[in-house]
């Protein structure tokens, strides 16, 4: 996927906010990149804030972890509402 695809992507559907080539991802959305390497695939979860680069996309978690993926790798976006982290359960 190309760099200006992405950043479509995350700007207009994961309502990111563009500095430069930074996009910060708001709290109540979730972003999951799906990457292809080779005959293995790659889902990062919870990116919160991803760097843009003509060939690398640097894509930072809310557990702090970075995972750089070379552009041309990344096949899909999952796009959507962050979940609820309210557990329900029995008041007694």
């Amino acid at each position: 996927m190309k760099s200006k695809i992405l950043a479509e992507i995350l700007s207009k559907h994961g309502q990111g906010t563009q500095e430069d080539k930074k996009i910060v991802i708001p709290e109540d959305q979730s972003i999951t990149l799906y990457a292809s390497l080779g005959g293995e695939a790659l889902m990062v979860a919870d990116v919160r804030t991803i760097e843009l680069a003509d060939e690398t996309v640097l894509a930072f978690t809310g557990k702090g972890d970075l995972f750089a993926i070379a552009t041309e790798d990344i096949r899909a976006l999952r796009v959507g509402p962050q979940a609820s982290k309210k557990r329900t359960g029995l008041i007694r």
